[in-house]
């Protein structure tokens, strides 16, 4: 029998974070809350000035028209956006993993999941029934570890150091009830 690599993260492992660089997502670059944050801050004086032309504003007291309003002015904003990520593709299409930097988290324990990476190819198909389905050309698969947590942290594996533990001495199952809380 084959002895187990101990350089693979396996489920029931322990890990230490070397780089606190958390995952938030993995897509494309612009998200619909990034695009429709931009067409807020840029056209919401236009988007008010309409709805005033229209006799609905979003101050107005009565309650069903601020809703009519309010309604109205969402959906403008939903529109543009859905128009300005169709446009730009979504800011490209590169599919790859967004991270933020956490610098206060070290040393906890984790499950595994796996995302994809790549640029996305479009599908064709022919006349005579010939296709082929859309696909991420350069993929590249990456664990990602989610820290058992308050709220739930992801972290790439290539962000954190495989901790072996004798059988001998385990201090850190030993000490589990001293690590810092989040």
């Amino acid at each position: 029998m084959s002895k187990k690599d101990e350089k693979i993260i396996r489920v029931s492992d322990k890990v230490r974070i070397v780089n606190p660089e958390f995952f938030i997502r993995c897509g494309y670059p612009k998200t619909f809350e990034d695009v429709r944050e931009e067409v807020v801050l840029k056209h919401s004086v236009d988007i008010e000035s309409l709805l005033s032309k229209t006799h609905l504003t979003t101050d107005m007291l009565g309650l069903g028209d601020m809703g009519d309003a309010l309604l109205c002015r969402n959906k403008i904003i939903n529109a543009i956006t859905y128009v300005k990520l169709k446009k730009t593709r979504f800011g490209g299409s590169e599919r790859s993993i967004h991270t933020i930097r956490l610098e206060q988290y070290e040393g906890k324990e984790f499950h595994i999941f796996f995302v994809k990476t790549g640029t996305y190819q479009r599908g064709w198909r022919s006349h005579e029934n010939d296709y082929s389905p859309a696909f991420l050309a350069h993929e590249k698969t990456h664990k990602i570890l989610s820290i058992v947590a308050r709220s739930p942290l992801e972290i790439e594996a290539k962000n954190v150091e495989k901790i072996i533990i004798s059988p001998e001495s385990d201090f850190i199952l030993q000490n589990r009830g001293n690590l810092p809380q989040i």
